[in-house]
Formats: C-alpha cells, sequence, structure tokens
C-alpha cells in the first residue's frame, strides 16, 4: 500500500510538473535553459528572465541576454538581429532581482568567471573597440585597452587578450604576459 501511494505521489507531482511547464512554454515564445534557478524567456522579440515557477524576475524588455552566471547576467537593448548575430546594442549587468548593476552602455559584455566579466567600448567589431573586466560591483577593475579578448573570461587566474598587437593573457592585476611564439 504504501509503494502504491508513494508512486501515485511522485506521479501527481511530475504531472503537476508537466501541467505547470506547459503554461509557461505557452506563454512565451521561447525559454531558455535555466541557470542559477532562473531562464531567459522571449516574447514579443523581447527578452527577459522568469524563475522556475514561471515568474517574471526582470520585464521583458531586452533585445539580447546570456545566462546567469555567478549571481548576473549581461543584457542588451538597441541592438539590430542580423542572421546568426546580434549587432550595435548595448550591454550592462543585471542581478537576479533584475538590477542594473552597470548602465547598460558597454559594446559588448560577457558572463561572470571568477567574478571579473570582459566588457567592451567602441564600435564593435572595429579597430576602436577595446576590452577589459569589471567586477560584481560594475566596476571597472582592469582597463578597457585589449584590442582583442577571450569571451569566457578569466579560467584559473588568467584571461587571454590581445596587447599592442600581440597575444598573451593577464592576471586579475591586468599584469600581461606576452606568448612567447
Amino acid at each position: 500500500m504504501k509503494r502504491k501511494l508513494s508512486i501515485m505521489f511522485v506521479l501527481v507531482l511530475f504531472s503537476n510538473s508537466l501541467f505547470a511547464d506547459n503554461i509557461v512554454k505557452k506563454k512565451y515564445d521561447k525559454i531558455g535553459n535555466f541557470y542559477e534557478g532562473l531562464a531567459a524567456a522571449k516574447l514579443n522579440d523581447k527578452w527577459g528572465f522568469i524563475d522556475e515557477n514561471g515568474k517574471e524576475i526582470t520585464p521583458l524588455k531586452y533585445e539580447w541576454v546570456f545566462s546567469f552566471n555567478e549571481g548576473f547576467a549581461a543584457v542588451s537593448i538597441d541592438g539590430k538581429h542580423a542572421p546568426n548575430e546580434y549587432v550595435d546594442g548595448k550591454w550592462g549587468f543585471i542581478d537576479k532581482n533584475g538590477k542594473e548593476i552597470t548602465p547598460i552602455t558597454y559594446s559588448y559584455a560577457y558572463k561572470f568567471s571568477e567574478g571579473l566579466a570582459l566588457v567592451a567600448m567602441g564600435r564593435m567589431y572595429s579597430s576602436e573597440e577595446r576590452y577589459g573586466f569589471i567586477n560584481t560591483k560594475g566596476q571597472i577593475v582592469i582597463p578597457l585597452i585589449y584590442e582583442q579578448a577571450d569571451r569566457d573570461g578569466f579560467l584559473n587566474g588568467k584571461a587571454i587578450v590581445k596587447f599592442n598587437e600581440k597575444w598573451g593573457s593577464i592576471d586579475k592585476n591586468g599584469n600581461f604576459i606576452p606568448d612567447e611564439n
């Protein structure tokens, strides 16, 4: 008898979960995977974030978003969608409550890794664009002086960047170590 009740309980929970998932999916045009308890949701070409119960955590007002990582997500406004890319938008970061931790003014921003996030200023994909890193308070801690940077940011205390036409890595203080090639 206990086994039958347990199985019925699991089935009820599972069916309720599927029912809630279907309701949420029908409300939005697209829903991303959940990261850190939140998923990107799209409706009428605008993105925001929902929690696992389908509650909107942020308004759906962004042109493009990246998933949450280390408690923050990169979000963008005012860009244009081109085939397989998004260009000319302004980027910034929000926390899990939807509060902007930076103004949405960067030409590019990517996820946090090891407490720092890659940001850029200047015309995207041009020689004018420069990269640097911000901390979780939105403060620039490594100046935007690098010509290019690996978008994955820091791994084991180092990030790959291009500086004065040379590739190398930087530490979290911005000290440049050129590749020996």
